[in-house]
């Protein structure tokens, strides 16, 4: 609503979700930029290429669950026209409450197999804002990732921003000169379970934690700057295993001759029918509890 105010080209588009994706102040402040189509998902997606194709900035917030419907629209009436198009994500990864149709861990995988796209998730409201103002800049297909719930909270204050990642040191040793021992990469809300289960690492590792904001595609000689040689590079990732990020990243490093680190692992969801549950039992279930975590770091290295 706040960048519709200053921009008359931005447009808002539901699949008679208006309530469910927040969209009610928006249809309000905007009446004549908002459009309910109805429970039609793939009409949704070539509208908003054809408000785009005259000139027009459309958002179209939509639940993971549902851009299932819509892939074949976005490859055909978006990616090979090369129409910019913003589709905002919500109830990304693991979601509480909703039933087991409504579990958004499959969306990275199929969606960065399309062309020209540009995927985030960002973790903050800040990062969320800044993700949005770079989508309205970049004008292509863009996806912004966000969970289900508000803001987690925990101390942020140690990150060094890197504009589409940013990363954080963590060691109670000796040991924090030259490359980390341990790099975790990962990114969206279950970056603070990450971050938890560093507390309890870190007086005996020196760590290193990146979390991207920009998950696809992959910004790899950044990325591999920042990691070094280290003993274990962890991917976490609140997703399905097969063709998520982390086997972009571990292919990446595969790539490339000069990257040579202890071990790579990667923990992500390997049994995508997901049964309903609180987010605590979800991450129970798929081991990504901060202690659970911890332990299996600890286990690799042996």
């Amino acid at each position: 609503t706040a960048a519709a105010n200053n921009n008359p080209s931005i447009c808002a588009i539901t699949a008679a979700m208006t309530g469910g994706t927040g969209l009610d102040k928006f249809s309000q402040t905007h009446p004549r930029r908002f459009f309910d189509v109805g429970i039609a998902e793939e009409h949704a997606v070539t509208f908003a290429a054809g408000l785009s194709a005259n000139g027009k900035t459309p958002v179209y917030p939509i639940y993971s669950t549902f851009v299932q419907r819509v892939y074949d629209q976005l490859i055909h009436d978006a990616a090979i026209q090369k129409i910019p198009l913003i589709m905002a994500l919500d109830r990304c990864g693991l979601v509480p409450g909703d039933g087991i149709t409504h579990q958004g861990i499959y969306d990275c995988s199929y969606l960065s197999s399309i062309p020209g796209i540009e995927i985030y998730s960002p973790e903050t409201y800040n990062e969320m804002n800044q993700s949005f103002a770079q989508s309205f800049e970049n004008k292509q297909l863009t996806v912004i990732r966000y969970p289900k719930g508000a803001e987690l909270q925990y101390d942020r204050s140690g990150f060094i921003d890197g504009g589409e990642l940013s990363y954080q040191d963590f060691s109670e040793t000796a040991k924090d000169a030259g490359d980390p021992e341990i790099v975790i990469l990962t990114y969206g809300r279950i970056t603070q379970n990450v971050y938890q289960a560093i507390q309890l690492l870190k007086a005996d590792y020196h760590i290193r934690l990146i979390k991207l904001v920009k998950v696809y595609p992959l910004k790899m000689k950044k990325i591999l700057t920042l990691i070094g040689q280290p003993k274990l590079v962890y991917i976490l990732e609140e997703g399905i295993r097969s063709g998520g990020i982390g086997e972009k990243l571990a292919a990446g490093f595969a790539q490339n001759d000069a990257f040579k680190p202890g071990k790579v692992r990667i923990h992500a969801i390997e049994n995508p029918l997901m049964e309903q549950g609180d987010l605590a039992a979800l991450y129970d279930c798929c081991g990504f509890l901060p202690i659970q975590i911890a332990d299996e770091i600890t286990e690799i290295l042996g």
